[in-house]
């Protein structure tokens, strides 16, 4: 779980200076293609999540902050490992408590309401060919005849790895 009170201002990650002569960037800067640490932020974080969701590790990204935290650029580690993302104006909000404490609910036997490290895999009979699946996967590599040649979303594969499931 990472919680983020602001954003990151030093090191590979670092989403703005500490210097308040520089702005946080805005969705303009985006669009243009002007943002400063955009580009090397989004690589270590992406890098991070890669590692994270080979580890079968699953990042839960909790935001508490009326200001920005650099969620654009952090949002690779929930969205390759299954993780969620709460964004609030502050951790002790309503809307917050709710969310977080959602996570942890429980079923009728008294078990976590969550699963991790689970297979997604796709058998077909012959005639039908699997070309992909779109959403918060990992390829677990395992190509049978069933995989078609056309790519769509995460393809080249009959079976996905999700690093966290959760029952609604």
């Amino acid at each position: 779980m990472l919680f983020a009170g602001g954003p990151a201002t030093e090191g590979p990650g670092m989403v703005v200076s500490n210097e308040l002569k520089e702005p946080i960037c805005s969705h303009h800067d985006i669009e243009r293609d002007s943002v400063k640490h955009y580009k090397h932020a989004v690589k270590l974080y992406e890098g991070l999540a890669k590692r994270a969701s080979n580890n079968g590790y699953v990042v839960d990204l909790f935001a508490g902050c009326p200001d920005q935290v650099g969620l654009l650029e952090m949002k690779s580690l929930p969205n390759f490992t299954n993780g969620i993302i709460v964004l609030s104006d502050w951790f002790v909000t309503s809307n917050f408590q709710q969310s977080f404490l959602h996570i942890f609910n429980k079923d009728d036997q008294d078990f976590l309401e969550m699963g991790f490290n689970a297979m997604f895999d796709i058998q077909t009979t012959k005639e039908l060919k699997v070309s992909g699946l779109i959403g918060h996967v990992i390829s677990a590599g395992k190509k049978l005849a069933c995989v078609g040649e056309t790519e769509i979303g995460i393809g080249q594969t009959s079976a996905w790895r999700l690093n966290a499931i959760t029952l609604l």
